[in-house]
């Protein structure tokens, strides 16, 4: 039996809970899939799954082993992903969000694609980060309070929202000394949002926002800030680009809004490409040089 192959097709089924979409994922039989699990089990003499017609689970013994299981893959993964050599070749295919790829990453990614003319790099640019082993994704980047489940998680740092107005704006209409005067201007606000909360030491403001016109995304809402039609609620990435840092004004910024992490996620059962773990710490250094350091 090839135990890494064991264990890479039992946390596969966890993953996807279910053999036959985990057969499907790995390009295999269900019936080889079944019986892989089924060896596996035999020889830890552990019952990994409960099994109905309509539904698979992991027993107790089942969640101890898939996390050590997934974490015997990872260091696998970063043995097999040791430089061989310094050219990097072959597909790498990196996800993000849309907002994302492009207040940030494009850049970055155009630059490492320079340094490694051997690579081709799709970018799979999504309102939601995509499922990695489905979508055969080597990299992804995630904006979020907590990271997609599923999958081997990197923290890279901080992404700060910030108020965000136009010199033009700002040319027809005073500058906010304090939260309570947001509630003259004209807020642009995003599809659900309601409130803004802000922060300065103990203090605590809650404004309402009333926006006249909401969007789905960050990026429209940047443009519509560009074109001087508000204030709104960005992450701190939004105000990167030439045209963005000499037309866009950080509103209030002695006061803070909440922060979510920035992640670098690696599927969690393939071989991990080595340009993957490249362009995180590539992506990482960025992030980390932008805030001083202070979002490690």
């Amino acid at each position: 039996m090839d135990k890494i192959k064991s264990l890479e097709t039992f946390v596969r089924v966890a993953d996807l809970n279910g053999f036959a979409r985990a057969a499907e994922s790995l390009g295999l039989s269900r019936a080889s899939v079944t019986r892989t699990v089924a060896e596996l089990e035999e020889t830890m003499h552990l019952r990994l799954f409960n099994r109905t017609t309509r539904s698979v689970s992991l027993t107790s013994d089942g969640e101890r082993v898939f996390e050590e299981a997934r974490e015997i893959l990872r260091r696998t993964d970063e043995m097999f992903a040791s430089p061989g050599s310094s050219e990097l070749t072959g597909r790498l295919r990196v996800a993000a969000t849309t907002s994302f790829a492009e207040f940030f990453l494009c850049g970055i990614l155009e630059e490492f694609g320079e340094k490694h003319p051997g690579l081709s790099i799709e970018l799979l640019a999504s309102d939601r980060v995509l499922p990695l082993v489905e979508s055969g994704i080597d990299l992804a980047f995630e904006v979020a309070p907590e990271p997609m489940s599923g999958t081997a998680a990197r923290r890279l740092g901080l992404c700060r929202s910030c108020l965000f107005a136009s010199q033009d704006y700002l040319s027809r209409h005073p500058a906010p000394s304090e939260p309570d005067d947001l509630r003259a201007h004209r807020l642009i606000g995003l599809l659900g949002e309601n409130h803004w909360i802000l922060a300065r030491g103990s203090e605590t403001r809650r404004i309402a926002v009333h926006a006249p016109l909401r969007y789905s995304a960050a990026g429209l809402i940047r443009d519509a800030v560009l074109r001087g039609n508000g204030i709104a609620c960005l992450p701190d990435i939004a105000g990167e680009g030439e045209e963005a840092a000499e037309r866009l004004v950080q509103i209030l910024p002695e006061w803070h809004l909440p922060t979510r992490d920035i992640y670098a996620l690696f599927p969690a059962l393939k071989f991990i490409h080595r340009g993957a773990h490249l362009l995180a710490e590539e992506v990482e250094s960025r992030i980390n040089a932008r805030s001083g350091g202070a979002g490690s």
